[in-house]
């Protein structure tokens, strides 16, 4: 399940940049409105992530990558509905929020998952190659 959550973690973060083309025509960007479009969502990606890290020190997990996953997906939908550069700014904003708090509240649980170091080791060694080799 968790695999899934991240393949569309990545899917949605990345489909953007496949239609650019059709935004720029349609709401006249130019292309440094396109890059900021395309970097708003790392900025606050980056920024939310420690926050998000602290937060799930502190709360159920799986309660905040399932809350981050429903926000996310909202986001993505309100996305759709952007009709002029600073709404798609904001969407692409608030989705990188959503999508902060997945994978430190990820590992924190698999780390808690697995108590020995025996076990635990082996499945992130396996966890985070197979992301980044299912994404590519």
């Amino acid at each position: 399940m968790l695999w899934f959550v991240c393949f569309f973690n990545y899917a949605d973060r990345q489909a953007i940049f496949s239609v650019f083309d059709p935004i720029k025509g349609e709401m006249r960007l130019n292309d440094a409105q396109l890059g900021v479009i395309g970097a708003s969502f790392m900025w606050v990606y980056a920024a939310a992530a420690p926050l998000a890290g602290l937060i799930g020190d502190r709360f159920r997990r799986k309660t905040l990558i399932l809350g981050g996953l429903i926000f996310w997906s909202l986001i993505t939908v309100a996305t759709a509905f952007s009709k002029n550069y600073t709404h798609l700014v904001i969407c692409r904003a608030l989705e990188g929020f959503g999508e902060a708090f997945y994978f430190p509240c990820l590992y924190r649980k698999v780390r808690l998952s697995f108590f020995s170091y025996t076990y635990r080791h082996p499945v992130l060694t396996v966890n985070l190659p197979l992301y980044t080799i299912t994404l590519r």
